[in-house]
């Protein structure tokens, strides 16, 4: 099953990112999980995952549960990163 998303390089305006124009992502039903480790900053996560660190807001946006705030990741939470392909 493939959900929809949203979603473009994100706009970055007085050095915050706001929510792109609308484009469709897919992301598979299923995802990869990942630990945090000491350090690991939510931005850098979205390049090694995503390919773009300005779309931060994925990752954030499907680990609300898990990581309320994602600028302050904890050492040791297991995130959901979706398995993206961006049409």
């Amino acid at each position: 099953m493939v959900s929809r998303y949203d979603v473009t390089a994100a706009r970055v305006i007085g050095g915050r990112s706001e929510p792109p124009p609308r484009e469709i992502l897919d992301v598979p039903a299923d995802f990869e999980e990942y630990k945090v480790m000491a350090g690991d900053r939510i931005a850098v996560l979205a390049y090694r995952f995503i390919g773009d660190s300005r779309l931060w807001w994925l990752l954030a946006d499907v680990n609300l549960d898990r990581a309320p705030d994602p600028q302050m990741l904890s050492p040791g939470t297991r995130l959901r990163v979706p398995r993206v392909a961006l049409s």
